[in-house]
């Protein structure tokens, strides 16, 4: 599918650039006809003149003398012949040549009476014998008939140099530009592949986790079916662990459902101002034991009264993850902390552990979905989603998440979430936000309250 959609780019891509080159190349063209023909037509008028022409009989002709100037050294560039006929002239070579009159340009007395046969035939003012590539204008008056002949060969050969140069520059660019566009749906495509090769490994992953509690239960519901007859109390271990497997693929279901609802951006915000070291210590409070069944030891560094604008379920739901993976991959009698730092317009949420730090090659994708490192940092019953549903919480909030991690100092996860959503940090927007809430808060504390058995009743 990458391979096709590259060269769709590939060649929409000539063929749009293609078709405006031609479009350019053909005015050029077209633009050096049109400049050599004016070139022809002021010579052959110019050639009228030579043979004292009056320019006020001429169609369009200029009669001031700039204009004449002009068309003398326009005519420089063209070969010209003008004759004079008699008034009576026909073809078959019944007519007069009463007067000649050649500029850089001296035609054969054979080819001269082709021509002007040719001219008296077609009875026309002007045009172009194409067998003799000659262009001709005539103007008749009450005692003869005057016929300039022009060269074309100059006019069709500028022409074609120029045709042929710009079909040469034609393909040249159109080579450049081919491998102008593989490069550019190389790297155009790249987030499409990244993107596609996530997406086939997503399904895989949640297919291969959601495979093993289903066979689970599928075993489980066998083993009930086999033994329709024994009471449920020699049947619990089985329900209770088809409800345990059940619990677990309900939860792989609704992270899964939390990061595509993320992705989407339709995951609604609910921005208060909290106190996010109050929420910090709640979450403290709630891991010790936890961390005491680990046999971890836990400690924290809580900067009091830190208030943040931010979805405080959100940010309990990151904290939790954070103090979860720690007290998890800490190892028995090792430590984990939490610190919570204000600084100017910023909060930095720091969460460290000791125990068996994450590989170099482990670091960068760490936070993908469904990532789990070594066989060290498996422990538990997660599903690998954890950190990714973090990542997504913090760049929901505007922040950015990290993590470091060695032998020597341990793993430590950095969170940095701005004070004021979107980097807005003027008071005018704090005062809204506050006055919102607060309107919100009025509106809800206004409805009316019943209690538990006036409801009943």
């Amino acid at each position: 599918m990458l391979t096709k959609l590259k060269r769709k780019f590939i060649l929409i891509n000539m063929v749009l650039v293609g078709a405006v080159l031609v479009f350019v190349f053909a005015l050029i063209c077209l633009n050096v006809y049109q400049t050599q023909k004016d070139a022809v037509d002021k010579s052959l008028y110019s050639g009228l003149v030579q043979l004292n022409y009056p320019y006020s009989d001429l169609p369009d002709m200029p009669n001031d003398s700039s204009m004449q100037d002009r068309f003398n050294s326009d005519s420089q560039s063209v070969a010209v012949t003008a004759v004079t006929l008699n008034s009576t002239a026909t073809t078959g070579g019944n007519y007069i040549i009463m007067q000649r009159q050649s500029i850089n340009f001296s035609m054969d007395d054979t080819l001269l009476i082709a021509a002007i046969d040719k001219v008296l035939e077609e009875g026309l003012s002007e045009g172009h014998i194409k067998s003799m590539n000659l262009f001709y204008l005539r103007s008749d008056d009450d005692g003869s008939i005057k016929i300039a002949f022009a060269d074309g060969s100059r006019l069709h050969q500028t022409v074609k140099n120029t045709i042929s140069v710009a079909a040469l520059i034609f393909a040249l660019s159109m080579m450049g530009l081919f491998f102008i566009s593989v490069l550019l749906s190389t790297i155009a495509i790249s987030p499409v592949k990244k993107a596609w090769t996530q997406q086939r490994q997503f399904v895989a992953d949640a297919s291969h986790e959601l495979k093993t509690p289903l066979t689970v239960i599928l075993a489980n519901d066998n083993i009930l079916l086999s033994h329709p007859d024994e009471p449920i109390e020699n049947q619990k271990q089985w329900i209770e662990s088809t409800d345990a497997e059940a619990r677990h693929m309900h939860k792989l279901v609704e992270d899964m459902l939390f990061l595509a609802k993320s992705d989407a951006a339709t995951s609604p915000l609910e921005i208060k101002l909290e106190n996010i070291s109050d929420l910090t210590w709640s979450t403290f409070l709630q891991f010790e034991p936890v961390a005491y069944e680990r046999g971890v030891t836990l400690s924290s560094d809580i900067q009091g009264n830190v208030c943040l604008l931010t979805d405080a379920s959100k940010t309990k739901q990151l904290l939790h993850i954070l103090m979860d993976n720690a007290c998890k991959y800490a190892e028995k009698g090792g430590e984990a902390k939490i610190s919570l730092t204000g600084i100017k317009d910023k909060v930095r949420i720091s969460v460290h552990n000791t125990g068996r730090p994450i590989s170099p090659e482990d670091l960068p994708h760490i936070f993908e979905r469904f990532y789990r490192a070594d066989k060290a940092r498996t422990i538990g019953d997660g599903y690998g989603l954890g950190l990714s549903i973090a990542r997504s919480i913090v760049e929901q909030l505007g922040g950015n998440i990290s993590v470091t991690s060695s032998e020597s100092e341990g793993t430590t996860f950095t969170v940095i979430l701005p004070k004021v959503k979107n980097k807005t940090n003027d008071k005018r927007s704090r005062k809204r936000l506050r006055r919102k809430n607060k309107k919100k808060d009025l509106k809800e504390n206004s409805r009316p309250s019943f209690r538990d058995d006036e409801l009943l009743s």
